[in-house]
């Protein structure tokens, strides 16, 4: 795909994105991501509650993870746009989170390569 095509489909994506029903192709709208991160998040803590556990997955995953624990009811489109917009996951980066009843969810590390 060539650069101006690539620009044209994230200005589309970024036009669109607050929409609930819009997608320009198969990918995963906010609605989806965010929806599909709560159940994670919910599963999470109803299932491995005061365990230790890897979850293995792609960026936007990840970070629409961290965006359900640290903002929970408050997240919307604009507001994961900004975080994704600013904020860079690498292959294989490691974000560590915790979760206690005393303080509720803590991101402790974002993204560390440091194993490479």
């Amino acid at each position: 795909m060539d650069n101006s095509k690539s620009i044209e489909i994230n200005s589309q994506i970024a036009k669109n994105w607050s929409s609930k029903s819009w997608k320009y192709s198969d990918e995963d709208n906010f609605e989806e991501l965010r929806k599909r991160g709560q159940e994670v998040v919910n599963y999470l803590l109803e299932k491995h509650k005061g365990h230790n556990v890897l979850c293995i997955s792609h960026g936007i995953i990840i970070k629409i993870l961290v965006c359900v624990v640290i903002f929970g009811e408050k997240l919307n489109p604009e507001i994961f746009w900004e975080f994704n917009s600013h904020t860079l996951v690498e292959n294989t980066g490691i974000t560590h989170l915790e979760f206690t009843e005393k303080h509720g969810w803590k991101v402790l590390g974002w993204n560390n390569t440091t194993h490479l």
